[in-house]
């Protein structure tokens, strides 16, 4: 592309906007290099895909698999619309046989705040085919686990 036709691409500069920023004449363009001549942008990093499970849920995880061993066992794989907007997302899903062939669902918590416990009270009471149970640590269990099943 050529000098004159770069030059005439560019925006004008009104002697107001000039008298303004203290100027004469408009400032001059430097036409040693290649506008279009640029290096190129440095590869992005992604961030891992996939369920980020803490202390806590891992070791979770780890039982879960070994007491059901041959079973589905999803991490994070669903997710349940509450309604306006609001999704619940348990953290463990699985198809094993507990006492029933209906979907279980996981919540492994260390300590619950207000709106996870109203978020899991809301969806099994809007999913009652669904059963959902509430996980703590608790060194006095036999497994080391507290399952508790939550009720619609």
């Amino acid at each position: 592309m050529s000098r004159d036709k770069i030059l005439a691409k560019l925006p004008r500069m009104s002697a107001a906007c000039l008298r303004a920023n203290g100027l004469t004449q408009p400032p001059a363009v430097d036409m040693s290099h290649d506008p279009h001549d640029v290096a190129p942008a440095k590869p992005t990093l992604r961030q891992k895909r996939g369920p980020k499970l803490n202390k806590t849920e891992a070791a979770f995880e780890q039982h879960l698999r070994a007491k059901f061993p041959a079973k589905i066992i999803c991490t994070q794989g669903v997710t349940l619309t509450l309604g306006n907007g609001v999704r619940y997302t348990p953290d463990f899903s699985t198809w094993a046989q507990l006492g029933d062939t209906f979907p279980a669902f996981f919540e492994v918590k260390g300590f619950m705040r207000d709106d996870a416990a109203v978020k899991l009270k809301v969806a099994a009471a809007m999913y009652p085919q669904f059963i959902f149970f509430l996980v703590h640590r608790d060194k006095s269990a036999p497994s080391g686990w507290r399952i508790e099943e939550v009720l619609p």
